[in-house]
């Protein structure tokens, strides 16, 4: 059976291109948009990320042996209690260090995800492995970048609500400087693009430039959407559901439906136990609804991203 993370990549290609054409026809108020940034995210986005209890098996048990479950799950939880501490303390660093990891976490998984076998395996060559760094900062820029570029009131606002409000800079002051960086993004996907054009013209054939297309197609969507829809398209339908696959290929080569359902039983408890403590911090936290909505899913996803990247430069440390 072929890899299902190809076939994503034409479905989701052409749905999302579609969806854009809609919802430029007929946009959404902001209200429906925060429903579906919510419902979505954590019913399809944090499970991509519930599976980090197979790697502290992998790091852990050897050590400590039984032990090892409650000893991993307080690390964790600690380490998303210290990022929620420190971005209430200091939120202006805490917005701009959670966008630095975001870049190189997206770009890292999606630059690894979508490269065929032969890519990853040429990447300990030193002029690849620098391609490969400069597309890691291309595609991991992309989803905060162009919301910036084109939309740099709304994303604005957005940071105003995380925490910014009164600081210097303001949000949209920020998503300005932010959004002015765009030619970074063409520069760093240069190299590894141009590589995949050589291949491509020795091959003749296209197939080592199908997981570019992948790009204008998010640029589009991310340019054309509203700050939030966008990036439900990219983080849910792009980031999360390629992740996911990976782990169903990666569990059940040969068979990728009964990868799908040990994936879902193997991810449900630590996305239900995340789904219980978000609904709980908007229920606590202070400020309109809407408020306490973004400041969860944002400030919820950085919490849960810092420990996710520290186990896996661990895992890759001591592999």
């Amino acid at each position: 059976m072929g890899d299902p993370r190809r076939a994503h990549m034409r479905v989701a290609s052409v749905a999302t291109l579609a969806l854009t054409l809609v919802l430029v026809a007929f946009p959404v108020p902001q209200s429906v948009q925060l429903v579906v940034l919510v419902a979505v995210v954590a019913l399809l986005g944090v499970p991509h990320g519930a599976l980090d209890h197979l790697a502290g098996a992998h790091l852990f048990r050897p050590h400590l042996g039984a032990s090892w479950l409650p000893i991993f799950l307080a690390a964790y939880v600690a380490v998303c209690g210290l990022v929620i501490a420190f971005w209430i303390r200091f939120p202006l660093a805490g917005l701009l260090g959670f966008l630095a990891v975001a870049v190189i976490h997206f770009g890292s998984e999606d630059t690894e995800d979508s490269a065929p076998p032969s890519a990853r395996r040429a990447a300990d060559d030193s002029s690849t492995s620098v391609a490969r760094t400069m597309e890691i900062v291309a595609r991991g820029g992309l989803p905060i970048i162009a919301p910036c570029a084109a939309h740099p009131e709304e994303v604005g606002r957005i940071f105003d609500l995380l925490g910014l409000l009164g600081t210097s800079p303001g949000g949209e002051t920020l998503a300005r400087m932010i959004g002015a960086s765009w030619p970074v993004l063409l520069l760093a996907l240069a190299p590894a693009a141009g590589a995949a054009a050589r291949d491509a013209l020795r091959r003749g054939s296209w197939q080592p430039l199908h997981r570019f297309v992948e790009i204008p197609v998010l640029a589009a969507a991310l340019v054309m959407l509203p700050t939030l829809v966008g990036f439900v398209v990219y983080f849910v339908g792009w980031h999360s559901v390629r992740h996911t696959l990976t782990w169903v290929v990666r569990l059940e080569p040969s068979n990728p439906k009964r990868g799908f359902m040990r994936f879902a039983r193997l991810a449900l408890p630590l996305t239900a136990a995340t789904a219980m403590l978000g609904a709980l911090a908007w229920l606590l936290l202070p400020g309109a609804i809407d408020e306490r909505a973004l400041q969860v899913v944002f400030v919820g996803l950085a919490a849960l991203t810092i420990p996710h990247v520290l186990l896996e430069v661990l895992v890759e440390s001591f592999s």
